[in-house]
């Protein structure tokens, strides 16, 4: 199952990938992306940008990593990086982006050597390591503007984090060219905060900030849960709501309206993040009546790591 922190890093690269060879200080040129088979070599977070100088033209492979192991980074790396040379013949900047202190790894140094029989190493590759909660939140901040959702997970105090969220705003209204590119900045700051700042305080941050929900990158996570969702038995109902689970399954969802769509988007989030749905979750999301709290739900559910943690504060069906 490919994570979040996958899709909103895609959106980033494709949205203004010459941000991302601005932000590494390469040589710059004519920045495009590559054709899509080529990036089958890659897996789904990985877009690979193409860069024509007058003197040399290369490619750029950005791979960004949030889980704990991260020990074959560099081998995987080294395995993109030549898969790529022997397809396009031409040279490759890889770089890997860790997330969060929980990614780093000693073995993570910017080189990978291999040793050969004699114990020398013969072969010595090079890639450029990014630790984000490092990076100058300010030289964030007056960068590119698809690497701008970094700001509030970089080198900054939280006391600092509404000022970093306030500049941000201020920055996305006025330079962001279509309300679709805002909501998608804004999904990828929600999705990547979640690596360092609980629920309650992420909330506080990005209060007011609704249109996130009308991304590319939201539609696509929950559309990625309900295909998940119907090899493990979810059935989403035209006339009759949503039928969860295995045998006879559990209706729901048989009110109209926004209540409705509410609970049929959180299953699908819920899914994609947490795993298929028991009849027992099906059963508490049916009983919230609330509007304001299916939309509390969606905003942490990306936050948690099971359904009864997502579930806590709902009330058990008795």
């Amino acid at each position: 199952m490919s994570k979040p922190y996958d899709a909103v890093t895609k959106r980033l690269i494709e949205m203004r990938p010459v941000d991302w060879v601005t932000f590494l200080r390469l040589p710059e040129g004519n920045v495009s992306l590559v054709d899509a088979d080529l990036s089958t070599i890659t897996s789904y977070a990985d877009r690979i940008i193409r860069v024509d100088t007058p003197e040399v033209s290369y490619l750029v492979h950005n791979e960004l990593e949030s889980g704990k192991d991260t020990a074959d980074v560099p081998m995987r790396l080294f395995h993109y990086n030549a898969s790529v040379l022997y397809k396009t013949r031409l040279p490759v900047v890889s770089t890997v982006f860790l997330l969060h202190k929980g990614a780093n790894s000693p073995r993570i140094t910017g080189t990978f050597e291999v040793p050969g029989a004699d114990g020398v190493s013969y072969l010595a590759f090079r890639y450029n390591v990014v630790r984000v909660w490092q990076l100058d939140v300010d030289e964030l901040l007056g960068g590119g503007l698809s690497t701008l959702p970094f700001a509030p997970i970089a080198d900054v105090r939280p006391n600092d984090v509404p000022g970093v969220i306030a500049t941000m705003r201020a920055r996305i209204d006025a330079e962001s060219e279509s309300d679709a590119e805002a909501a998608e900045l804004w999904t990828a700051t929600n999705v990547l905060m979640g690596l360092r700042y609980n629920r309650a305080f992420k909330k506080q941050m990005l209060r007011g900030v609704r249109r996130m929900r009308e991304s590319i990158t939201y539609q696509e996570i929950l559309e990625e849960g309900r295909d998940e969702g119907r090899g493990e038995g979810l059935a989403i109902g035209r006339g009759e709501g949503l039928v969860i689970g295995r045998g006879e399954g559990l209706v729901i969802g048989r009110d109209e309206g926004a209540l409705r769509e509410a609970r049929r988007l959180l299953l699908r989030a819920g899914i994609r993040r947490l795993g298929v749905a028991s009849p027992t979750v099906g059963e508490r999301l049916e009983k919230i009546g609330s509007l304001d709290t299916l939309e509390a739900l969606l905003d942490r559910v990306f936050d948690v790591e099971t359904w009864d943690d997502l579930l806590s504060d709902v009330p058990k069906t008795p």
